[in-house]
């Protein structure tokens, strides 16, 4: 994780990227936390759009995000609970979103967890890292992350990702 905090401070982050189809990603992305899901008896089901253009993206770092956000969904979910992945187009972006029915955020906390060492509350262990890697992955895709919370409803995680390359990648 700090290798990746590093990594995201030297703007060095991003070393494959190519159009990436959105539904593998994310169920890819849900079978590596099937596991958790499963130990903390939360359900875990994506909302995905029939035809959905692909993202140009590094994979491997998306799939960074996707795990840290559905991570932190699953641990602050109460058993049998619910998470929701969800996609849409917007724009020249694709929006994504993490829905939990957890304990949510407080207002004060929202406007920093995203911050380098952030300690989150009723996270236990942890450096505080996680979503701050998750926004400097996003923002160097030239996307955006954000949350809207409410206490004792939950917590939805926002980010959007480039549908096509940045005007320096396009090879002519």
């Amino acid at each position: 994780m700090l290798l990746a905090t590093a990594s995201i401070e030297a703007r060095n982050l991003l070393a494959d990227r190519d159009r990436c189809p959105v539904s593998p990603l994310v169920h890819e992305a849900m079978e590596l936390m099937q596991p958790l899901t499963i130990r903390k008896e939360v359900q875990l089901k994506s909302e995905l759009p029939a035809h959905i253009a692909p993202v140009f993206v590094d994979r491997d770092r998306i799939m960074q995000v996707f795990i840290n956000l559905i991570d932190n969904a699953i641990k602050f979910s109460k058993p049998g609970g619910s998470i929701a992945v969800r996609a849409e187009e917007f724009g020249n972006h694709v929006r994504f979103s993490i829905e939990d029915a957890g304990a949510g955020i407080q207002e004060d906390q929202s406007a920093h967890i995203f911050d380098r060492f952030w300690p989150t509350p009723g996270a236990g262990k942890g450096a505080g890292l996680g979503l701050f890697i998750v926004k400097g992955i996003v923002e160097a895709h030239g996307g955006k992350a954000w949350v809207q919370s409410k206490v004792g409803v939950g917590s939805t995680f926002f980010f959007t990702l480039p549908i096509n390359p940045p005007d320096d990648q396009v090879h002519t």
